[in-house]
């Protein structure tokens, strides 16, 4: 990743509301982390490109949690340019967990967006509904 691609990525990490929001977050009542972000996933891509959660399913009924730690300035710098690629996995900074639901909250106040969108404050709650969105399909696309 050159220079000019890590700015650009860093600002739309910081337009979307992931640099800078470090807090202390519930992922459902069993797990306490302080964390830099916490995404919530049904899809393996976000904020343009990045491969966030790379075993994420949109079929299978579960919603898939990415959790980044607590990490330096320069982590930052090095997770970004591995998560376009997914080799994020495995770095002892970045957890990952997969649930039906999930609940949100942080004891400082933390914004939330949804999809590069400024959608309120925690606490947050996710449900994964299966089945729920019916997609057609033309004739001549793959399924």
């Amino acid at each position: 990743m050159t220079r000019s691609e890590q700015r650009l990525a860093i600002e739309r990490w910081r337009r979307h509301g992931v640099v800078g929001a470090a807090g202390d977050v519930s992922v459902a009542s069993t797990l306490q982390r302080r964390a830099l972000m916490v995404v919530v996933a049904n899809g393996a891509f976000y904020g343009g490109g990045m491969m966030i959660c790379p075993d994420a399913s949109r079929d299978d009924g579960l919603l898939d949690i990415c959790v980044v730690g607590e990490v330096s300035r320069r982590e930052v710098l090095r997770l970004l340019s591995a998560v376009f690629s997914g080799k994020h996995v495995g770095d002892p900074h970045v957890e990952f967990f997969r649930t039906r639901t999930v609940r949100i909250e942080s004891a400082q106040p933390c914004e939330l967006h949804l999809d590069g969108e400024l959608a309120g404050t925690l606490p947050a709650e996710f449900r994964a509904v299966p089945s729920a969105l019916r997609v057609l399909v033309g004739s001549g696309s793959a399924a």
